[in-house]
C-alpha cells in the first residue's frame, strides 16, 4: 500500500513514497538473513561480548563460565551437526592418528617435561599440591575437567570457529590468530597473566593441531592431557577462582 506524503494544514498529497507498510521490516529481515552480517553478529556476540560480560564482571560471574561453555558450546554443535556444508566426520576423525602420533607424542613429552621442571623449580610451593592436598579434588577434576570444559572449548574454538568463519577470516593464519586471541583473552578471567600466556600457548597448540588433522577428538584428546598436566604439576592452581582474591 503506498503512502502519502501531505502537507499539514492541506488535504492534497505532496507526493507519494513507492514502499509498503512492511518496508521498513522486510529491510531489516533482509539485513538479519544476510549471510556476512549474520555472521558478524555471531562472531561478535559469542567471541566479543559474551565473554566481556564474564571478564568486566568476573567476580560475580565466575561461577557461571562452565554453565555458559555448555550452553555456546551445545549451540556451537547443534549448529554444526545440521549445516549442510560441515563433514561430520571431523567431530571424531583419527584416520590421521596415526600420521600426527609421534609429532604429538614427541611434542607433548618433551614440552611437557619443561613444563614440569618450571613448576618444581620456579613455583615449588604449588609443585603437585592439589594431587597431595586434595587427591579427591584432584581426582573428581581428572574425570569432569575433559567432559564439562575441554569438548566445549575445542568445539567453540577450534571447530565452529575455523569452519563457521571461515568466510569472514579466509585465511588460515588469521583464523588461528583470532582463534588464539579470544581463547586466550576468555582465560583473563582468572585476573592473572601465567593464565592467559599459558592459554596462548596452548591456544596456538590446539589451533595448528586442529588445522593439520581436522578432527576434533585430536584435539580434545591433546587438550585434556596438556590441562591434566598442568593441573597435577601445580600450574593448574592459575586458572583456579581462587585466584581472584589472591589479585584483588
Amino acid at each position: 500500500m503506498p503512502v502519502y506524503v501531505r502537507y499539514y494544514f492541506s488535504s492534497e498529497p505532496l507526493f507519494i513514497v513507492p514502499f509498503s507498510d512492511h518496508y521498513f521490516f522486510c529491510k531489516i529481515r533482509s539485513i538479519l538473513l544476510n549471510k556476512r552480517f549474520s555472521r558478524w553478529l555471531e562472531f561478535l556476540l559469542l567471541f566479543c561480548l559474551i565473554p566481556a560480560v564474564l571478564i568486566a564482571n568476573r567476580t560475580a560471574l565466575i561461577s557461571l563460565v562452565i554453565p555458559c561453555l555448555i550452553v555456546v558450546g551445545g549451540y556451537c554443535g547443534a549448529v554444526l551437526w545440521f549445516d549442510p556444508k560441515f563433514k561430520r566426520k571431523r567431530l571424531g576423525r583419527l584416520s590421521d592418528v596415526r600420521k600426527y602420533r609421534q609429532y604429538l607424542h614427541v611434542s607433548f613429552t618433551f614440552w611437557g617435561l619443561i613444563v614440569v621442571f618450571a613448576c618444581w623449580y620456579g613455583m615449588p610451593d604449588l609443585f603437585l599440591s592439589l594431587p597431595i592436598q586434595q587427591p579427591y579434588i584432584w581426582l573428581t577434576t581428572l574425570l569432569l575437567y575433559p567432559i564439562l570444559s575441554v569438548i566445549q572449548q575445542e568445539l567453540i574454538f577450534r571447530t565452529f570457529f575455523f569452519h563457521r568463519f571461515k568466510q569472514l577470516f579466509p585465511g588460515k593464519t588469521l583464523r588461528v590468530a583470532l582463534s588464539t586471541l579470544c581463547f586466550s583473552m576468555l582465560h583473563s578471567l582468572y585476573g592473572n597473566w601465567i593464565a592467559v600466556t599459558v592459554s596462548a600457548l596452548g591456544g596456538l597448540l590446539f589451533g595448528l593441531t586442529y588445522l593439520n588433522t581436522k578432527s576434533t577428538l585430536i584435539v580434545v584428546i591433546q587438550h585434556s592431557a596438556w590441562g591434566l598436566l598442568l593441573l597435577t604439576s601445580g600450574v593448574g592452581n592459575y586458572f583456579n577462582s581462587d585466584m581472584l582474591n589472591t589479585v584483588q
